[in-house]
């Protein structure tokens, strides 16, 4: 089955990370038949140095140009309609596919025709090499739409997902840090179906984006994307309420705390 890869870069990212990003793209036991990289805004020339030396190991790869930085929401959506195939796989400028991630997810897809979205577990670490735990998740059913009440049913750096439901709920929201989460509360909403693999599909370098979920913007999103749950009727208002409490609860605390309830509490 053929696919794409989609990725956004922008000028602060690391070309030392987005380089070891795409070389584990194009290193799996599946290679993706094309990679769409979509430039959100001008890039400093490491990056573009990056971009050409990857171009010279991989013979499919779509660089997609924004005039301007848009945000990573706009980016992907831009992105999603340069994607060449149904089948598209999401990945991170600084993160890590392990080696056989697409070959996993493409036999979900060729197994059961009526999947949506397939995800996996990932695993946390610095870019010291320390790990932080895995962020697993219900497989399949009930019970992971009885998940997807409280926290995001799918790890959104390691999935894979039909083009074509995404765009059927028209894509990703304007949202800066909950994006992923409000397309999932959409795809569920609309009937899709999703599947979460236990194997660890992606590594995510955490570094600093435990500290960045306690700003009042993600707060202000947190309470945002409660009332568009409830709105999709995925959740009671009792849940709403409850789950905004909960959060903001937990986003209030200082980084060091914040971090400490991440690694601890929320990854295995």
């Amino acid at each position: 089955m053929k696919f794409s890869v989609l990725m956004t870069v922008y000028v602060k990212d690391n070309p030392i990370y987005l380089y070891k990003a795409l070389l584990s793209i194009i290193k799996q036991t599946l290679v993706p038949t094309e990679i769409v990289i979509v430039k959100d805004g001008a890039v400093t020339d490491s990056i573009l140095k990056v971009l050409e030396k990857v171009k010279t190991k991989h013979n499919n790869i779509k660089i997609i140009s924004l005039k301007e930085n848009k945000g990573q929401s706009e980016a992907l959506n831009q992105g999603l309609l340069n994607c060449s195939y149904d089948l598209v796989a999401r990945m991170d400028s600084d993160d890590i596919s392990t080696k056989k991630r697409f070959e996993l997810q493409i036999n979900v897809f060729s197994e059961d025709h009526s999947i949506d979205a397939v995800s996996g577990t990932t695993e946390d670490f610095s870019s010291n090499g320390k790990k932080y735990g895995k962020r697993l998740l219900p497989q399949s059913g009930e019970k992971l739409y009885q998940f997807s009440k409280k926290r995001s049913p799918l790890n959104h750096g390691a999935v894979m997902y039909k083009k074509e439901k995404v765009l059927e709920v028209g894509g990703y929201k304007k949202f800066i840090q909950v994006q992923d989460y409000i397309l999932w509360a959409d795809m569920l909403a609309n009937n899709c179906k999703f599947y979460n693999l236990k194997e660890i599909l992606l590594k995510v370098r955490v570094d600093d984006k435990y500290s960045r979920k306690g700003t009042k913007n993600y707060i202000k999103e947190e309470i945002l994307l409660q009332k568009y749950l409830y709105e999709k009727d995925l959740i009671s208002k009792f849940d709403m309420y409850i789950n905004i409490l909960t959060k903001i609860g937990i986003r209030i605390f200082p980084k060091k705390i914040l971090f400490f309830i991440y690694k601890k509490l929320l990854r295995s």
